[in-house]
């Protein structure tokens, strides 16, 4: 018996059985955007299962947690009204990244980029967000302006004091 044929028949059994609960309607929750997520979860989980049972090594921990992060996401992104969709790639590919470093090789490099990622992500969904919070003429960039004044002016009168 073969195990790659073993692992094709579990995932023929997975897509076959979401497939047939997106055919019933099966409580009234399965829809194509669901059945993708799901698709993509049970492929991360895949993924970090071979590394966990030790039969591939930490690469596989990055597309892992890309899949398993996209997978969550799909799934929890119809109930919800997401003003975003490219900052979670990037966070997926960070999550990858952090998984590498901690269960991996420990190098600074991968902490840094995934870092990076986050940050970048992270800040740009709170950015719009609150683009989506406050008033059209008072955006993110008047609010930073108005930082950067005060931080100026915040400089000066302690530089005389």
């Amino acid at each position: 018996m073969k195990k790659s044929n073993v692992t094709l028949g579990i995932i023929l059994i997975f897509i076959g059985i979401v497939s047939i609960l997106h055919k019933l309607n099966y409580w009234g929750l399965f829809h194509f955007k669901i059945t993708f997520g799901l698709i993509l979860l049970f492929i991360g989980l895949i993924f970090e299962l071979r590394y966990f049972t030790g039969r591939s090594d930490a690469g596989n921990l990055v597309p892992g947690g890309i899949c398993i992060t996209l997978g969550i996401f799909y799934i929890i992104k119809p109930y919800f009204n997401f003003y975003f969709s490219w900052q979670i790639f990037a966070l997926a590919v960070a999550v990858g990244l952090y998984e590498l470093y901690y269960f991996g090789n420990k190098d600074n490099g991968t902490l840094i980029a995934a870092s990076g990622l986050t940050i970048i992500s992270i800040g740009s969904i709170v950015l719009n967000t609150f683009n989506t919070v406050i008033p059209a003429w008072l955006n993110s960039g008047l609010i930073l302006s108005i930082i950067l004044v005060l931080a100026g002016t915040y400089i000066i009168y302690k530089s005389f004091k």
